[in-house]
């Protein structure tokens, strides 16, 4: 048996062969391709392809040195290679396909490790970043570092611009600040509105808003854009600017101040409008304004403290200055100041830091340059106090006042050297004039030096006019009165009149006419209401000159 020895095909004949089978099994396009040669460089002609009907992979490649598995060489600008699939290819890493190690990009869960000087968010040339919520843009931050909120391009270092009746900001906290802005040389905050509130502020604890500055205004409302005046003389803690129906400030609060304003300059709040100007509503203080730090203590609807300037100022054509305690309702009236209290406070309280004597300040001061009344008070609807412009006083129901006797002021000789409780007498000698009085039973008695008059009459001489050289004499009431026992024991009810002791009165006497006791005409000063047993003492006397 022969036996015929076969020749192993060689393996670039075995890719000639596959190629050749591959090419002459593809649909009419096997002419066009060039057979693949491994192992050795490819220098086609033509195009060089490989397809397959496999299931599997048409093309692998396995490493297991430390070389590369493929590398392409292309002409400049030319793709190196082509995908037609839209498949996902799995588990590819691409950190080099673009040169860029995807650590480098911002994580959608967190970040750490960050420089800020190279690893940001946002823009790198004279555009700005833009955030968007559902397709629509939330807010911005603009090239040169502003941020605009509802607007493209912010005034202010942080813009907001709220559409229909959106409040623009909202803020609101339970225990500290809701919103903090300091400025040292301009407006700490500026909120303005049409159809709502330019700044709200509320607080559980403190204090809702609160604007300070140094050289400007505080904080500054205004409503319906009804601008402050530019030509107020003054710098002020708050300055509301109401329109015709709305108010200018509006502070509400349960335990503390509902608009509170300190000032060193100026005044502490200031409201204009033609509806009200400050409105507060408190069960404390609705409106405290400090100035020069002069502290106000209390509770009151409206407590002004001022230094050297007013410490509530109010200009409007309705009400200027309006304060309900407790929230009591104001009755619709037109007044410069408005202050409505509940069963617990005073309506308005105007307390003043200077010392007694100092400075000459009032605490309530009524001005009225048309002529008409200073003054008026009602009670459940009825008139009963009026004080008209020419400071007389109307009252319905009496005065009661701390003395207890009526006084005329009169000029008196050697005044200086005189005491409550003289007697005194006329001067025949000086007309108009009253001294000691020196002899006993004298026509010429006057009155007694005054010790507390009730009511003081002046004559003549206008309030803040200089009573000196004069002295209060009581003409009628009760009157402490120095008294001697030269005539003999007072007892209560003796009339008396003057004795021989200069300034001193003593028991009178009666002078028997015709069998009946009759006392001179012009000579008896009052009635005894202490007893006085013996020399000198000072005792009340119903002082009824006859």
């Amino acid at each position: 048996m022969n036996t015929r020895r076969v020749r192993r095909p060689s393996g670039a004949m075995i890719v000639a062969l596959a190629a050749l089978f591959v090419a002459l099994s593809d649909s009419g396009t096997a002419a066009t391709f060039q057979n693949f040669l491994l192992g050795k460089t490819n220098r086609p002609t033509r195009p060089t392809g490989i397809a397959a009907s496999l299931r599997g992979p048409v093309f692998a490649l396995a490493n297991t040195g430390a070389g590369v598995s493929a590398s392409f060489n292309v002409k400049a600008g030319a793709q190196p290679f082509t995908v037609n699939s839209a498949t996902k290819v799995q588990k590819l890493n691409a950190d080099l396909l673009d040169g860029k190690d995807s650590t480098s990009f911002w994580s959608l869960t967190g970040n750490s490790g960050t420089n800020p000087a190279a690893n940001f968010l946002g823009t790198t040339d004279a555009q700005p970043l833009v955030v968007q919520t559902n397709n629509q843009e939330a807010f911005r931050v603009t090239p040169t570092g502003t941020i605009g909120v509802g607007t493209a391009t912010p005034s202010g270092k942080v813009g907001v611009v709220a559409s229909g009746s959106t409040d623009a900001i909202v803020a609101t906290t339970a225990s500290g600040d809701a919103m903090d802005a300091s400025s040292t040389a301009g407006i700490g905050v500026n909120g303005a509105s049409s159809g709502n509130r330019g700044v709200e502020g509320v607080s559980q604890t403190d204090i809702g808003v609160e604007g300070i500055s140094d050289t400007g205004e505080g904080m500054v409302g205004t409503l319906g854009r009804y601008g402050c005046p530019e030509n107020f003389p003054e710098s002020f803690g708050a300055g509301g600017c109401g329109a015709s129906a709305g108010a200018g400030v509006l502070g509400v609060s349960t335990s503390h101040e509902g608009v509170y304003g300190s000032s060193t300059t100026g005044a502490g709040v200031f409201g204009e409008s033609t509806g009200i100007g400050v409105y507060g509503d408190s069960t404390s203080r609705g409106i405290v304004g400090t100035l020069a730090h002069a502290s106000c203590a209390g509770s009151y609807a409206i407590g002004g403290c001022g230094g050297d300037h007013p410490g509530v100022l109010g200009a409007s054509r309705t009400e200027a200055v309006v304060g309900q305690l407790l929230g009591n309702a104001c009755p619709a009236l037109t007044a410069a100041v408005l202050g409505c209290a509940g069963n617990t406070g005073d309506g308005i309280v105007g307390v003043i830091a200077h010392p007694v004597g100092g400075g000459g300040a009032a605490a309530v001061h009524a001005i009225n340059n048309d002529g008409g009344d200073l003054f008026i008070g009602d009670s459940e609807g009825v008139r009963k106090v009026r004080i008209d412009g020419a400071g007389t006083g109307y009252f319905d129901g009496g005065t009661q006042n701390g003395g207890a006797d009526y006084a005329d002021s009169m000029r008196a000789d050697s005044a200086s050297k005189l005491r409550p409780g003289d007697v005194l007498a006329i001067d025949p000698a000086k007309r108009n004039t009253v001294s000691l009085a020196s002899s006993a039973n004298s026509t010429l008695v006057a009155g007694v030096y005054s010790t507390k008059p009730a009511v003081l009459g002046v004559g003549n001489h206008q309030i803040g006019a200089s009573l000196a050289g004069q002295v209060p004499v009581a003409l009628v009431g009760v009157v402490p009165t120095k008294v001697s026992a030269e005539n003999g024991p007072v007892h209560v009810g003796d009339l008396l009149t003057t004795s021989s002791t200069p300034g001193y009165a003593m028991k009178a006497k009666p002078v028997l006419v015709n069998g009946v006791a009759v006392y001179p005409t012009g000579t008896i000063l009052g009635k005894a209401m202490q007893p006085l047993a013996s020399g000198k003492g000072l005792i009340k006397v119903l002082v009824t000159l006859r």
